[in-house]
């Protein structure tokens, strides 16, 4: 009869030990009947952001990343949100219209957006290690393709 392949390598502490295990001592088995724990990240992909609720849709005209007039009035909602939250953290997911051949270029654009969003917020006096930068680029998730969206996200 085949044994069972031994569990994988208990994840490394910040000393860079094994935690539950000393240097000397091989990993334990789980017998019959005893579970094996499972292990999780401590942060979600970019991608799942678990109750993130959308504070406001920039819109951008095509090929530019300047603020409207519009797109300042929602970032001061915003900015009022975060002076009253001042545990709160945000995402800004930017997005850029563009072809299949030009994914570099949107990746630009929507990263360039997501900065002058930024710029904005931290301006307002908004600290910077309170918000998150992602660049989508021309993965536009059913929204409008150039845009920025302003997501709360978890610590």
């Amino acid at each position: 009869m085949a044994s069972a392949p031994p569990p994988p390598p208990a994840p490394a502490d910040s000393s860079g030990t094994s935690a539950g295990a000393s240097a000397e001592s091989a990993p334990a088995e789980s017998g019959p009947g005893e579970s094996a724990s499972t292990q999780t990240s401590a942060l979600p992909p970019a991608t799942e952001t678990p109750s993130e609720e959308q504070l406001a849709r920039v819109g951008f005209a095509s090929d530019s990343d300047d603020l409207d007039p519009a797109a300042r009035d929602q970032l001061q909602s915003v900015v009022t949100y975060l002076e009253a939250n001042p545990d709160a953290r945000i995402q800004l997911l930017a997005y850029a219209a563009g072809s299949d051949s030009e994914v570099l270029k949107a990746r630009r654009l929507s990263l360039a957006r997501a900065l002058s969003v930024r710029k904005f917020l931290v301006d307002a006096g908004i600290g910077s290690r309170r918000m998150d930068v992602r660049a989508q680029g021309n993965k536009a998730d059913g929204g409008p393709a150039d845009r920025v969206d302003i997501v709360t996200a978890r610590r």
